[in-house]
């Protein structure tokens, strides 16, 4: 079974987004040899999604205490902060950690300089872990192969946000906060000790849809196994999309971006002339790139999830440098 069928059963779409968080295959390769052993691998998240997927399925009955939960720990709007409020749910409530800190905050001389994502401690262990964790999606804007191996051609919709400096900063800062100073000082006074760091990344690579997306090279030190979609600039001639017969199109919101759509009795369904018509007024009211799934229905009339795309605004990257 695929792992996207594996969270499909799953029809509260914020249960499902839970499934996601741990359930999905991290962007990131745990053998590749720079990242020195500090990715969470996929075998240690499938454990416990596996472990606790009569939870799942029962909180799927009765989300009630889920969503309370994020409603009282989501610091604000951001897609981020969601991820992180979901993984905060897993650790403490589904996986009833003995100790689970958040956000803790580092501080020197009345200086702020970051915090730590989570620190937990296992049942039966102990051992304290730090996880940071982020959800990113990037878009490849590679006209080689070489560079499609390269991390600085992988950016956001700003240009400037770009895969390699989110990793590096994950390196080089955040991992290494534990063993300054301050941060020792900030775990001491929670009376716990210096944990072992790891890496938690999940999201999604777009590739050019024209360009054999589905088997595009990615970028190394990427897993092999990472989330892929395709990316396309809307254009006012033609707007290329991948070409699959008798399917239909779901705008996503942000807040969708996570696990793969499920569709309701209210859910706007468009096909490929009405999805071209909506995104013409979206970019021509000046919005930024539209998420997309192509969706379609199998025998027992069923939708499944085709593809994720990202449509941009006219003349993107090249316009937007």
């Amino acid at each position: 079974m695929t792992m996207k069928a594996e969270l499909t059963p799953f029809k509260n779409q914020f249960v499902r987004d839970l499934a996601w968080a741990l359930g999905s295959p991290g962007m990131l390769d745990p053998d590749f040899n720079s990242w020195n052993g500090l990715i969470v691998r996929d075998s240690t998240c499938n454990q416990f999604f596996s472990q606790f997927q009569a939870v799942l399925f029962e909180l799927d009955h009765h989300p009630e205490a889920l969503l309370k939960f994020i409603a009282d720990h989501r610091k604000s709007g951001r897609l981020g902060n969601y991820f992180e409020s979901l993984i905060h749910y897993w650790l403490s409530e589904i996986m009833r950690c003995n100790r689970v800190e958040t956000g803790i905050p580092v501080r020197e001389n009345g200086k702020t300089l970051g915090e730590l994502d989570f620190i937990f401690r296992q049942a039966q262990s102990a051992f304290s872990v730090h996880w940071e964790v982020a959800v990113k999606f990037y878009m490849c804007i590679a006209s080689t192969v070489d560079e499609a191996k390269d991390m600085k051609f992988y950016v956001g919709q700003k240009l400037q946000d770009r895969l390699d400096l989110k990793i590096a900063r994950s390196f080089n800062s955040q991992l290494k906060m534990p063993e300054q100073a301050a941060a020792k000082v900030a775990l001491e006074n929670l009376g716990l000790d210096e944990p072992e760091s790891q890496l938690l990344v999940k999201g999604r690579l777009f590739y050019p849809v024209e360009h054999d997306w589905e088997n595009h090279p990615g970028p190394n030190g990427v897993s092999p196994h990472h989330l892929r979609g395709w990316w396309s600039a809307f254009s006012d001639q033609e707007t290329l999309l991948p070409s699959l017969k008798s399917c239909s199109w779901i705008a996503l919101s942000k807040g969708q971006w996570l696990s793969p759509v499920s569709v309701e009795i209210d859910t706007a369904l468009m096909d490929e002339s009405d999805l071209i018509f909506f995104l013409k007024e979206q970019f021509d009211g000046g919005s930024s790139g539209v998420q997309v799934a192509q969706i379609s229905q199998d025998r027992n009339g069923a939708w499944q999830e085709l593809t994720r795309g990202f449509v941009l605004p006219r003349g993107w990257p090249s316009l937007f440098s």
